[in-house]
């Protein structure tokens, strides 16, 4: 028999190539998110991109590219406070009056007014108001009633076509072909 297959251990998705390890446990894939690379790391624990090896390409070429060592840790970016610079002789525009200003509390209520004169505006006539509304009334029953009248007529043409297709089933059913 032939080589043993790989079994892949664990699939890790990375951001960059560069970020690919020298070396990982066997059967470790990554996957670059930028170049859509795949990488794979054999038994001797080194990573090699899997399409290198494939086509048959020089593998030891095709090993992710070497990190340098870490730097060491930065001092802190923070320095002592500066001294208070000098006041600027640049002439700003020049102000203007406010338009709308700090408003003041809400006043107390003042005192209730004379009553006034009565109205000499007729009103709305009672009688002229239920006539209208009971002509409404009677339009809306009237329009209601057109409505029913054809709901029923499609349900009875609805009933009567589903006779009809029974009788039609009984029909063919009794038919000898």
């Amino acid at each position: 028999m032939g080589a043993p297959i790989v079994r892949v251990q664990r699939i890790k998705q990375i951001l960059t190539e560069n970020l690919v390890p020298d070396r990982a446990p066997f059967g470790t894939v990554f996957v670059c998110r930028d170049t859509q690379q795949v990488w794979i790391a054999v038994r001797s624990e080194e990573v090699l991109n899997l399409s290198d090896v494939l086509e048959g390409k020089n593998v030891l070429a095709s090993k992710p590219a070497k990190h340098g060592r870490d730097g060491k840790d930065g001092v802190s970016i923070k320095g002592d406070r500066g001294e208070r610079g000098e006041a600027s002789t640049v002439a700003g525009p020049a102000g203007r009056n406010g338009i709308d200003g700090a408003r003041g509390a809400v006043g107390l209520q003042g005192l209730k007014g004379d009553k006034g004169d009565p109205s000499t505006v007729a009103g709305p006539d009672t009688a002229a108001v239920l006539a209208a509304a009971r002509a409404e009334i009677a339009t809306i029953r009237g329009e209601f009633a057109d409505l029913k009248f054809i709901v029923n007529a499609i349900h009875e043409v609805t009933t009567q076509a589903d006779q009809y297709i029974a009788y039609l089933k009984a029909k063919v059913a009794n038919r000898k072909l």
